[in-house]
C-alpha cells in the first residue's frame, strides 16, 4: 500500500527556476532551521516556530524540491509529534520521510 503524498502548490513566480521556493537561503528556512536546533538542543521553542512548521508542512513537496533539509526536518518534528497518538498515521509519515530522505542524499 501507497502512503498518502504530502503535497501543495506555491506561487512564487520570482524564485529562481532550480529552486521553486528560493533555496535554502530563504529567511523561512533560516528562522525555522534555528527553531529547530533551539527545540532539539534547549527543548525551548517559540511560537513563530510552529507556524514555519505549518508552512513547510503544508507546502512540503515545493519546500523538498528548494530546501531538502528544512522539509525532511519538519517531517521528522511532526513525526516526533505523533509518536504515540496515531500508529497508521504515524508509520504513513514515516514512509513518506525515509523515501524523500533517500532521494535527497542520493
Amino acid at each position: 500500500e501507497q502512503a498518502p503524498a504530502v503535497s501543495a502548490h506555491v506561487g512564487l513566480a520570482s524564485a529562481p527556476q532550480e529552486a521553486p521556493a528560493g533555496g535554502c537561503e530563504m529567511d523561512l528556512y533560516q528562522s525555522f532551521k534555528a527553531g529547530a536546533a533551539r527545540w532539539y538542543n534547549q527543548r525551548a521553542t517559540r511560537l513563530a516556530m510552529f507556524h514555519e512548521l505549518t508552512t513547510v508542512l503544508t507546502h512540503f513537496d515545493t519546500v523538498f524540491d528548494s530546501c531538502p533539509p528544512a522539509a525532511l526536518t519538519a517531517l521528522l518534528l511532526k513525526l516526533e509529534s505523533i509518536y504515540f497518538d496515531d500508529d497508521q498515521r504515524f508509520y504513513d509519515l514515516l514512509d513518506i520521510y525515509l523515501k524523500h530522505e533517500h532521494r535527497a542524499v542520493s
